[in-house]
């Protein structure tokens, strides 16, 4: 799981599921260019399957029990 400064309600996790699966399906399928992402994010990951590959595993620690901090990194995605 992510860490937050507040334990964030159902809602929210529901949320930022929802938004993982809906991004990196929309890259997975190319019917997203990365222009809505800052241009730090391009120049970090080099293109769109890194910030896939990066989108697949926050979303994968979101979801364990283990508790993971947030850095600057995942800030840019």
């Amino acid at each position: 799981m992510l860490h937050f400064a507040c334990r964030p309600d159902p809602v929210f996790t529901e949320l930022l599921n929802d938004a993982f699966d809906l991004t990196i399906d929309m890259l997975r399928e190319e019917t997203c260019d990365l222009h809505p992402f800052p241009d730090e994010v391009v120049r970090l990951f080099g293109g769109t399957r890194a910030v896939q590959e990066a989108l697949i595993a926050l979303r994968a620690t979101s979801r364990q029990q283990s508790v993971f901090e947030i850095n600057d990194y995942h800030m840019l995605v």
